[in-house]
């Protein structure tokens, strides 16, 4: 009973608006004329923050394009593309390096804070603690492969909590993209290498849960979004949720 109870907890809290990120004061932007045009900005949600940066395409061409800071590590752009993330204690103004077409800008990217010198440890409560540890990431745009555009709109969400004398590990996808696209994310392929899922459909997805007594640990989500066909049009990164190794 408390395997389907939590099952419910966690695909309810599965769903969350379009507009993961939506601006609130805080922005940086810029463009090269006829090339492109970036933006890195804030919002504000239940007493935290999101962050969220996009990239348009303006040189009537498909453009190649890493953004890492702004959890872009590479992509090519038929139109837009647009990750938000959410959701940190605080956020700040960082030089970062937005490379395209083999040339490289400094530009201002909002990039989570660091929370003082000392190392910050927040432990893995349960979901319903305030300070529950999650990572939700929204993908959003038009995107190149080979010959083809390919629109995605995206919202993937990791989490790890104490659930009784375990510890559960839940990813959600949910996939609202316009055209087919295949996700390749590291950490859910990783974990189910070694176990098997509870799974629930959600909207429009599927949500992934995973018992274990292994210790969660943070590690870097590494998301490829390919096509039916096998041509990849984005490499997305951010900061996520694992389980650490069995001994």
């Amino acid at each position: 009973m408390r395997k389907v109870a939590l099952l419910a907890l966690l695909a309810a809290s599965a769903g969350l608006a379009a507009d993961l990120c939506p601006p609130s004061g805080a922005r940086e932007n810029g463009s090269v004329p006829g090339v492109l045009e970036w933006s890195s900005f804030r919002g504000e949600t239940r007493g935290k923050f999101c962050i969220g940066s996009e990239i348009r395409n303006t040189s009537g061409g498909p453009l190649k394009v890493s953004w890492p800071e702004a959890g872009i590590a590479d992509a090519e752009l038929a139109d837009r593309l647009e990750v938000a993330v959410c959701c940190f204690d605080k956020e700040e103004s960082r030089n970062t390096v937005l490379a395209y077409a083999g040339k490289k800008l400094d530009v201002l990217t909002r990039v989570p804070a660091e929370e003082g010198l000392a190392r910050h440890e927040e432990g893995y409560p349960d979901l319903m603690e305030e300070d529950a540890r999650v990572r939700t990431v929204s993908i959003r745009g038009t995107l190149r492969a080979g010959a083809e555009s390919v629109r995605v709109d995206l919202l993937l969400k990791c989490s790890a909590s104490k659930f009784a004398k375990q510890f559960a590990y839940q990813f959600s996808i949910t996939d609202r993209s316009p055209d087919p696209v295949d996700i390749n994310w590291n950490l859910l392929r990783d974990l189910r290498a070694s176990m098997s899922p509870a799974m629930q459909p959600i909207p429009s997805g599927k949500t992934y849960i995973f018992l274990s007594s292994r210790i969660p640990r943070e590690a870097e989500s590494s998301v490829e979004l390919k096509t039916k066909t096998g041509q990849v049009a984005a490499w997305i990164r951010f900061d996520g949720f694992t389980a650490s190794v069995a001994h």
